[in-house]
């Protein structure tokens, strides 16, 4: 099943599909995906990670997970700067 994004109130959010059940509802593009929205390392929330490039990054461990599959992918590493 294929999703338009016609109105997105933000890069991502969860979403209750049933008690005790919830996903996580990210936009990439023009399409909207959605995936389990804990990490299955930890069970970090990843509503608090990042959405970049088609991925979502854990904020505990910095694990990525691809949009399309929820499988676990390879992260670049980020460079943080105080300017």
């Amino acid at each position: 099943m294929f999703l338009r994004a016609v109105f997105f109130p933000s890069r991502f959010t969860e979403v209750k599909i049933s008690e005790g059940k919830t996903v996580l509802v990210a936009k990439h593009g023009d399409n909207v995906f959605a995936i389990g929205d804990k990490c299955p390392h930890a069970g970090a929330p990843l509503i608090k990670g990042a959405v970049s490039n088609g991925k979502v990054r854990c904020p505990w461990h910095a694990a990525c997970f691809d949009l399309k599959t929820g499988k676990s992918m390879a992260c670049q590493k980020i460079l943080f700067r105080n300017d």
